[in-house]
């Protein structure tokens, strides 16, 4: 489950909830005052990789970039 971060539009709190994908505001409350007036953030993730497993190689020029 994924982690979403939240601003309170009555108390101005940013806070995080994790909950189901597809999972909506309604039901929501702020963890400060309580209010159920939040707002999902956008937010950046990271991600990586691992092991030598075949993935694509960028580093020799195979495409010419033009005609």
């Amino acid at each position: 489950m994924p982690i979403y971060e939240y601003s309170c539009e009555k108390c101005k709190a940013t806070f995080s909830v994790l909950q189901s994908v597809g999972s909506g505001d309604k039901g929501t409350r702020c963890t400060e005052c309580g209010s159920t007036r939040v707002k999902k953030l956008f937010s950046s993730f990271a991600c990586s990789t691992s092991g030598s497993g075949g993935g694509t190689d960028f580093s020799g020029g195979g495409f010419s970039g033009g005609t």
